[in-house]
């Protein structure tokens, strides 16, 4: 369970430490307190979406091959070892690199994602219009 205490909506408190006395008593629990910072916003990801799928019709590529190749270039990848059984029986390993994942960017770290790709964008494909949304300055700063 988690809780996003505002202070905008003080009852959010009231409501986690109704939920937390409420908890056996005779189990362990884990809680975790954090500050709260939101993951990139609504008028960032449409933005985002918007951009690639023009960009797909314009290259003839997928949105989802130009996330990609977005997200490799722009914010690197994470690294997995696997381990398999070759014919003889013997175990091999490979690495397989994937793409990081846009959804764990905070709103700053997405602003600054989505102005490289503007970016990007733009001085690779000079002839290419970028379709930019009512919502583009909200997006842009978060």
């Amino acid at each position: 369970m988690r809780f996003i205490i505002t202070d905008k909506d003080p009852s959010r408190m009231t409501k986690c430490i109704h939920h937390l006395s409420a908890l056996p008593t005779m189990k362990d629990w884990q809680v975790d307190i954090k500050e709260y910072t939101p993951n990139r916003s609504n008028a960032q990801n449409n933005t985002y979406w918007m951009w690639l799928g023009e960009l797909a019709k314009f290259m003839g590529e997928s949105k989802d091959e130009l996330h990609d190749k977005f997200a490799l270039k722009l914010i690197g990848f994470e690294e997995k070892e696997i381990a398999y059984r070759d014919a003889e029986g013997n175990v091999q390993t490979f690495t397989k690199r994937n793409p990081k994942s846009t959804k764990s960017l905070t709103v700053k770290e997405f602003s600054e994602y989505l102005a490289q790709v503007e970016i990007t964008i733009l001085q690779a494909f000079p002839d290419f219009k970028l379709p930019y949304p009512d919502d583009y300055k909200y997006a842009l700063n978060g």
